[in-house]
């Protein structure tokens, strides 16, 4: 058993919040908490997976700005990790309605 999300679900979950599609990527993310992966691990993994993603430099600027924030303030419960990716989502389909 891997005790991290495989990349491939985290980008596609990316992939979702870049284009606004934040139902997608909330299902990859409970399909990850159903898992049993751990909050850490989840945002972990979508800081580096986003490093390397191919999205506008603004967006993956917020997407590390609201993970990094939430590394640091402890994040071992469920709502908060739900929390980070919609809040993520929000962010990211708000800049792109606002920068179109």
């Amino acid at each position: 058993v891997c005790d991290e999300p495989h990349p491939v679900m985290i980008k596609d979950m990316i992939g979702h919040c870049v284009q606004g599609k934040i139902d997608d990527a909330y299902l990859i993310l409970k399909s990850l908490w159903d898992k049993g992966y751990s909050p850490h691990d989840i945002i972990t993994n979508i800081f580096r997976v986003c490093k390397n993603y191919q999205m506008a430099e603004y967006l993956k600027l917020e997407f590390i700005k609201v993970c990094v924030a939430n590394r640091r303030i402890g994040y071992m419960h469920t709502c908060v990790c739900v929390c980070v990716c919609v809040c993520v989502c929000v962010c990211v389909s708000h800049c792109n309605r606002t920068l179109a």
